[in-house]
């Protein structure tokens, strides 16, 4: 095996196609080669097209991963996502010398997600199978935030006790002039990203009935790659809001970047009142584009939703007047709202203000094992 201690090369690994993460990587990359590593990217196919990979790095698609392993075996790999093929490559990259690190997500409970559907439930208990045993391979598991942190011990924690906090990074997407140029065609209290029971997409249209029926002048919104025609087909009223121009529908494909950053563009406000949230992408996404959110005091939105500067916080999703009133005094200061949410995105979710904490990460020390589990207790920060 050749020696890799002076070798600076790193692996971003997607075996799973999942569009946000796209973003995620791009970020990571620009952090590790301005360390001076050299990046390959190991995707899911569908991934091609996606994001201009090519200029950052080699790009290795899904079913050459083997073969470039043994060949160009890399210093440190970054798994982005669950995936199934993760167990094999962490254990090949592992043998090959090579130090993981595994981005969790969504570290929870499956019991937390019990309300989805039955499809979604075997797709999450793959995925959770799937994330114990990457975890258990890996060097160090990052999650995205101190809520997340804190779940990680708790559910996941007798696996792998060496686990840090890193934030989902992005590359800042639009430019400050198309930001400042987007005030006056904010006019959507937006739904974006899963439509599923862990974001209470349910309470978000059961609001938009409820302030239409009240007579609320607002407009609403929803992008999401979730095919949501079931729901469409047996609610006549949605049907009828559709028809009437109260709330425009996207639904059932994977939406570009340019087509995801419109959406954000065209709302003054976007909901983040999720019955669970580890670490929302939307809301890094919505502050990139200035956009305040709506969230809720749970979680890690907290940390991140700093109420008259960034959005408002409610009770809960079902708190109707609640959110009526905080849509109010978002419409009524939208320019503070706008400069600190991208205020807030530049210091929290850029990859140059995630650059000192992953350079931390990659260039300590880390203790290695044979089988079992880490013994070492991590710094909780």
């Amino acid at each position: 095996m050749p020696n890799l201690g002076d070798v600076k090369s790193a692996a971003l690994v997607a075996l799973h196609f999942a569009p946000v993460h796209a973003s995620h990587m791009i970020a990571q990359s620009k952090i590790l080669a301005s360390l001076g590593y050299s990046v390959t990217f190991l995707l899911d196919p569908r991934y091609n097209g996606f994001a201009d990979f090519c200029s950052l790095g080699r790009v290795v698609w899904k079913k050459e991963v083997g073969n470039w392993l043994e060949t160009v075996p890399p210093s440190i790999v970054l798994i982005a996502n669950a995936a199934v093929g993760n167990m094999a490559f962490a254990l090949k990259s592992r043998r090959r010398g090579a130090r993981v690190f595994y981005l969790f997500h969504e570290p929870i409970s499956l019991i937390d997600h019990r309300r989805e559907g039955w499809k979604d439930l075997a797709k999450l208990a793959i995925a959770q199978i799937t994330s114990i045993v990457t975890v258990s391979l890996s060097d160090q598991v990052l999650v995205p935030s101190r809520f997340a942190l804190g779940s990680y011990w708790q559910h996941f924690g007798v696996f792998n006790r060496n686990a840090r906090v890193m934030e989902l990074l992005f590359d800042d997407e639009v430019e400050d002039e198309v930001v400042k140029r987007s005030l006056d065609s904010r006019a959507n209290f937006s739904f974006l990203g899963y439509a599923s029971d862990a974001h209470d997409f349910p309470a978000y249209i059961a609001f938009v009935k409820w302030a239409h029926s009240r007579d609320a002048l607002l407009r609403f919104a929803v992008a999401t790659r979730s095919d949501i025609s079931e729901l469409i087909d047996k609610d006549c009223e949605l049907r009828a809001l559709e028809r009437q121009g109260v709330i425009r529908i996207q639904h059932g494909r994977v939406l570009s970047q340019a087509e995801m950053l419109d959406w954000y563009l065209k709302s003054y406000c976007v909901w983040n009142a999720y019955r669970y949230c580890t670490q929302s992408g939307v809301l890094p996404r919505a502050f990139m584009c200035g956009t305040p959110v709506l969230g809720v005091d749970r979680g890690s939105l907290a940390d991140y939703v700093l109420p008259g500067q960034t959005g408002e916080i409610v009770s809960d999703g079902r708190d109707f007047p609640g959110i009526l009133d905080a849509l109010r005094k978002i419409r009524t200061s939208l320019p503070t709202y706008i400069e600190q949410c991208r205020k807030a995105f530049f210091e929290s979710f850029h990859w140059q203000a995630g650059c000192p904490r992953l350079r931390e990460i990659v260039n300590a020390g880390m203790p290695r094992y044979t089988t079992g589990i880490l013994n070492t207790q991590s710094d909780r920060t």
